[in-house]
């Protein structure tokens, strides 16, 4: 995670989730007296704890800042602490060129819920089904042998 100041200084305050855990990562931002939180996915659990603590979060697309890359570089290497260092220039810099998220209301946070636990039923019952498949498979390949199955 990068901070900016109006000066243009920034600094690593981490890299990601520590055994603190995401809402801790979250803390970083307001104590710092952050004002504006860029990050390149639009959606996810550390996005809904920003916006619930009140931070602003833009959502910058990772070809935005592959192009952003030489304007802050020469040799347009990729890392990670670096494309942390250009979010956070773009949000401080270029803020105005992108949407500000806005937290879900409940209604969405339900139905995604609800999405979240039908995908893992969907795929419970998917695996369930390739177990039965090949079990009734070598079942039937042993009676077909004449070896009793009991």
């Amino acid at each position: 995670m990068s901070s900016t100041s109006e000066a243009g200084s920034w600094r690593v305050a981490g890299t990601g989730p520590t055994s603190g855990g995401i809402r801790a990562l979250c803390a970083r931002p307001t104590r710092l007296r952050v004002a504006l939180v860029a990050l390149e996915r639009p959606d996810g659990l550390l996005i809904e704890r920003l916006l619930d603590v009140g931070l602003a979060v833009v959502a910058v697309h990772s070809n935005e800042v592959k192009a952003m890359r030489p304007r802050y570089s020469l040799s347009g290497g990729k890392s990670d602490s670096f494309d942390s260092f250009v979010l956070a220039e773009l949000a401080r810099t270029d803020s105005h060129r992108f949407r500000v998220l806005v937290p879900d209301s409940d209604r969405n946070k339900a139905l995604r819920a609800m999405t979240r636990a039908r995908e893992s039923l969907v795929r419970t019952r998917v695996g369930l089904a390739n177990q039965l498949r090949d079990r009734l498979r070598v079942l039937l390949a042993r009676r077909q042998q004449g070896v009793l199955v009991s």
